[in-house]
């Protein structure tokens, strides 16, 4: 991590983390997650809680009882003060609401959340995203085999699926599988449900696997940039350059603090591009190894 080219967000009175427990053992006894997803998210999160511990700056929120507390469980008066939330996607809003009415000054917002989920609004990326319904893709899939051929790149809106899809025929049927060819069905039952379509790219991959980056940005200022991956991965000169040069422009347009993700990938022409992968709420969004949040 270059840390030389990272300004340091020093104006942070609390870290805040939302805890079912109302203590620190949901970070600390790992074991007693089945779920790998949920482990993951409490195991990267573990080192901010105890960095924010040892600074001083550690504050909970306790689900029983939606309160704020320090790590002795006693209430914690947020009134004017600056805090950071983290917490998991389903526990976020109510998070947001309560730093609110406890007339905290959380670094993002409701509204923030919205406009972030909703980038693709505001921010523009090289390649060319179409918003559509799941129901209006699955019912119209010959227009795009037209359009993109038999794969094509779909996520949801909302955190949840996000693949490379694949149209499957069978008895004179078209069907929408992923790239393990599971039904998309599987994953997304509700037609209503918002999604974006684009052309499938080609990522590209060095020796670290693909070549993708998470940047989050505090205050508008670059806070910390990392590949996608839990080990240590060095980080091109060029790369900084870039993810900087697109957070200036950034400034003004999207909310104050988010976080973006870039990737590198090949073009019709075999040219590399390097782009905006997508944008997502910063109290929500997972951390990968050189994503140093707390300072």
């Amino acid at each position: 991590m270059r840390e030389s080219s990272l300004r340091r967000i020093n104006n942070i009175d609390y870290y805040c983390f939302s805890t079912k427990t109302g203590d620190i053992s949901v970070f600390t006894d790992l074991d007693q997650y089945a779920n790998w997803r949920e482990k993951r998210y409490y195991t990267s999160t573990r080192e901010d809680v105890f960095l924010a511990k040892e600074k001083g700056k550690l504050l909970l929120f306790d689900l029983r009882n939606n309160t704020f507390v320090n790590e002795n469980g006693e209430c914690v008066d947020i009134s004017n003060k600056v805090i950071f939330p983290r917490s998991t996607i389903g526990d976020s809003i109510l998070l947001l609401e309560k730093i609110e009415e406890a007339k905290g000054k959380s670094i993002t917002s409701k509204e923030d959340d919205k406009i972030v989920k909703y980038w693709f609004d505001i921010v523009k990326p090289k390649r060319e995203l179409m918003q559509t319904t799941y129901g209006e893709v699955k019912s119209n899939l010959d227009k795009y085999q037209q359009l993109y051929g038999k794969t094509f790149f779909l996520k949801t809106i909302e955190k949840g699926f996000s693949d490379v899809c694949i149209i499957f025929e069978c008895a004179n049927s078209k069907f929408l599988v992923d790239s393990s060819f599971h039904s998309v069905n599987l994953s997304i039952n509700n037609p209503e449900t918002p999604v974006l379509v684009c052309k499938a790219v080609k990522v590209l991959v060095d020796e670290f696997a693909k070549r993708e980056w998470r940047a989050f940005v505090v205050n508008n200022e670059f806070l910390s940039l990392s590949r996608f991956s839990d080990n240590i991965v060095p980080i091109e000169e060029y790369v900084y350059d870039k993810v900087k040069e697109k957070i200036r422009e950034f400034e003004g347009i999207m909310p104050s603090s988010y976080v973006v993700d870039f990737f590198e990938y090949t073009d019709d022409n075999e040219e590399t591009i390097f782009d905006i992968s997508e944008f997502n709420p910063i109290i929500a969004s997972g951390t990968f190894r050189n994503n140093d949040l707390v300072f």
